[in-house]
């Protein structure tokens, strides 16, 4: 019953991207430091014997973040401190420009993406909530789930866990086979249903991580943005 990230969305693939370049970005440096080529086979692969575990670091983060794995925060962190002490050791023993640009532009890049992260991980699609109570007094009973795949028959279930723009449900079927698609989806809270769609983003178990879709303005219908609300006014988590 493990967690799987379903659906990369952009920021995803752009965290992996950053994460992937930054032993390029101390590998570009050391060549301008040794007025070497890019392309300078003795100097890559001296580079490669001494900063090995970046790339280490490199690939196991980029493992974490695109499988959504809760350790991800911290390897994150972690890599991205990595390659600025690096960044610095080179600024430090050449004192040159260049290695200090890098280092300064990388911290501020490290840190925007380290938000945007903690921001995106903090998504109940990062956190299943089962096997403890999410429901505060209310109780999973209250917040029944009805979804409509476009691949097939619609399934119930329970809500787990919420956040402003998405939710976990835990499906009352077993061994379901979810494609990253589209699903509509109704939820019935004190005899009033709230209408909408989302996109399939994780699974845990029996459960699937919705990421809900932008809501259209004027329409008559109570939508996932108007539940929240009720629920969050009422101090319900």
């Amino acid at each position: 019953m493990s967690f799987k990230l379903l659906k990369k969305d952009q920021l995803i693939i752009l965290l992996s991207l950053h994460v992937g370049l930054l032993p390029l970005m101390i590998y570009l440096v050391e060549c301008f430091v040794e007025g070497a080529g890019i392309l300078s086979a003795p100097l890559f692969f001296t580079f490669l014997k001494k900063w090995w575990f970046v790339f280490f670091s490199s690939l196991l983060t980029n493992y974490l973040i695109l499988g959504g794995k809760q350790i991800a925060t911290f390897s994150l962190v972690a890599h991205n401190l990595l390659c600025n002490t690096i960044l610095f050791y080179i600024y430090s023993s050449t004192n040159g420009k260049v290695a200090f640009f890098y280092f300064a532009l990388n911290i501020l890049i490290s840190i925007i993406f380290i938000a945007l992260w903690l921001e995106e991980s903090s998504s109940a699609i990062y956190n299943p909530g089962h096997g403890r109570s999410r429901l505060g007094s209310l109780g999973n009973k209250h917040l029944q789930i009805k979804m409509s795949p476009d691949w097939g028959e619609s399934m119930t279930g329970k809500l787990s866990a919420w956040s402003e723009s998405s939710f976990f449900a835990v499906l009352d079927q077993n061994n379901l086979k979810i494609p990253p698609e589209t699903v509509k989806f109704e939820i019935e809270f004190e005899k009033i249903k709230y209408h909408g769609e989302g996109q399939v983003i994780s699974s845990f178990g029996q459960g699937l991580g919705i990421r809900v879709d932008a809501e259209e303005k004027g329409a008559l219908l109570f939508h996932w943005k108007d539940l929240y609300n009720i629920i969050v006014s009422r101090g319900i988590y």
